[in-house]
């Protein structure tokens, strides 16, 4: 499937939560959507999704300087599986049917 318009609504959307992870700050928000836009802008039409994705996605990485915003979140839910991971083992272990 190529591009559609709503292929570049929903990466919009994807941006804008994943710069609202970065920083909440409005004005902040509003110049990288601004740079995220003009990527957009450029990308020829006949592109698949994923490749907007990627284009897009490079485009924060560069305004904002952050290679992964979701690095935190990661490392805390995974910290968090990792503390319960002894127990839910014991559970399944100990189930009728593991």
């Amino acid at each position: 499937m190529r591009l559609k318009p709503d292929c570049i609504v929903c990466n919009l959307n994807i941006i804008l939560r994943t710069l609202k992870v970065i920083n909440k700050d409005e004005n902040f928000l509003i110049e990288n959507m601004k740079k995220a836009v003009e990527g957009i802008s450029k990308v020829n039409s006949k592109i698949y999704p994923p490749e907007l994705g990627g284009i897009v996605y490079k485009t924060v990485i560069e305004s904002t300087k952050v290679k992964d915003p979701y690095m935190e979140i990661k490392r805390k839910t995974n910290n968090l599986m990792l503390n319960k991971y002894s127990d839910l083992r014991k559970t399944i272990l100990n189930s009728k049917d593991p």
